[in-house]
């Protein structure tokens, strides 16, 4: 009897990365599930994007099946998205104004230090205000493109598509009562041993939605015997293996969970990294824009995180530009203070004159009173200005120690 001996990648499959011949077998053979960030993702394209991204999931067919947590997930989280993204184009202008203002603002400080002629000053302005009015017609009419409003919640042409898409027994059913308590019971222990996938959402009030996810995944592949692609941009550590900065699959347990679950071979892939692979194994029409505007969402985790970086950013550099100006004020007020008392002293060595020689000059008296007032409304205007800048560091201080 000849003994067969299996080679390494039989022994240990989940540790290698799957040919193409893999992928593409399971793409066109298999079944295929969009994550609740997928469906959602569909509000956030260019409708370019959007129609290739739908159309792809369409050539699925009968093929594409979500399960029931994915369906629930994305009517829980629908109208969210739908007004961050309807508020993405005002927070934009605001905060690309703001940019503007701080961009001129430095160069004003630069020029008055270098004392650069005016001439040069304004057609240095006149460049930048020309250049922000050019971004901010680009966000009004990427505005005006946008179809996604909160005043057509009840029904849009994202929505419409997806209900043709996802019918005909292409959501999975909820599970029963007791079955859901079994399954939320497991997702608890699953947080607690750190068990794949879930427990990265150990802080939420109900961290069971990614284990219900997974459970009715796997169920649905055991009962078609066939591969399983699970499309997701959740790049949280319970469902993506990391090693070295580098990303290399699913973990582990997750396809040996699979197989021995379903008998059937688990992938796991981005928006970016489907529509690439659609566009050569099901002969859908995929731009490089689609792909790059794939590659640019994160997960929710991830956004969270790159919100509250942004924020961090945000927050040095505006510390930042109020401590150069509180620094320039400082400067422009001694500055002032010194004029000041400078202009107090020749008027003091002009009266004393007149007393001691009899020598008065109206003239030359009025233009040193008329110096004084002005710097003493310089002074005054700077003091205002430096308790404003001093006030506003407090403020963002407070800001930053609440978060």
């Amino acid at each position: 009897m000849v003994r067969v001996v299996a080679n390494l990648r039989d022994l240990f499959p989940a540790y290698y990365a799957p040919g193409e011949a893999a992928v593409a077998a399971a793409l066109r053979t298999g079944l295929v599930a969009p994550d609740t960030n997928v469906l959602l993702a569909a509000y956030r394209f260019e409708r370019q994007a959007r129609d290739e991204l739908l159309n792809a999931l369409t050539k699925l067919e009968e093929r594409l099946w979500i399960p029931y947590q994915v369906a629930l997930e994305f009517h829980r989280n629908r109208l969210s998205v739908i007004a961050e993204q309807e508020a993405l184009f005002g927070k934009a202008r605001k905060d690309l104004d703001a940019a503007a203002s701080s961009y001129l603002r430095k160069l004003g400080a630069f020029t008055n230090r270098i004392a650069m002629p005016q001439v040069r000053v304004q057609e240095l302005e006149r460049v930048i205000s020309g250049a922000h009015t050019h971004v901010l017609g680009q966000v009004t009419a990427a505005e005006e493109a946008n179809e996604v409003h909160l005043h057509s919640r009840d029904f849009d042409e994202v929505l419409a598509r997806l209900e043709d898409l996802l019918g005909d027994g292409r959501v999975g059913e909820p599970m029963k009562p007791e079955e859901l308590e079994a399954a939320r019971k497991e997702a608890r222990r699953r947080v607690e041993q750190k068990i794949p996938p879930g427990y990265a959402d150990k802080d939420k009030v109900d961290p069971s939605g990614d284990y219900l996810l997974w459970k009715q995944l796997m169920q649905e592949a055991d009962r078609r015997g066939v591969p399983v692609v699970l499309v997701s941009d959740d790049r949280k550590e319970d469902w993506i293996r990391r090693e070295h900065g580098k990303t290399l699959g699913p973990r582990p347990e997750l396809d040996e969970e699979m197989t021995a679950a379903a008998r059937a071979p688990f992938h796991l892939m981005t928006t970016a990294t489907f529509l690439q692979h659609a566009k050569e194994h099901l002969n859908v029409s995929v731009s490089p824009e689609t792909v790059d505007q794939a590659s640019e969402l994160p997960d929710d985790a991830l956004r969270e995180r790159q919100l509250a970086a942004l924020d961090d950013r945000r927050d040095a550099a505006a510390v930042a530009a109020l401590n150069m100006r509180l620094q320039d004020l400082t400067q422009d007020f001694a500055r002032a203070e010194a004029e000041f008392v400078r202009a107090q002293r020749e008027l003091g060595e002009a009266g004393r004159r007149r007393i001691r020689d009899g020598v008065f000059n109206e003239e030359t008296q009025h233009e040193i009173r008329a110096r004084l007032a002005e710097a003493e409304d310089r002074r005054h205007l700077l003091q205002a200005m430096l308790e404003e800048t001093t006030r506003s560091l407090e403020a963002l201080g407070r800001s930053r120690e609440m978060r």
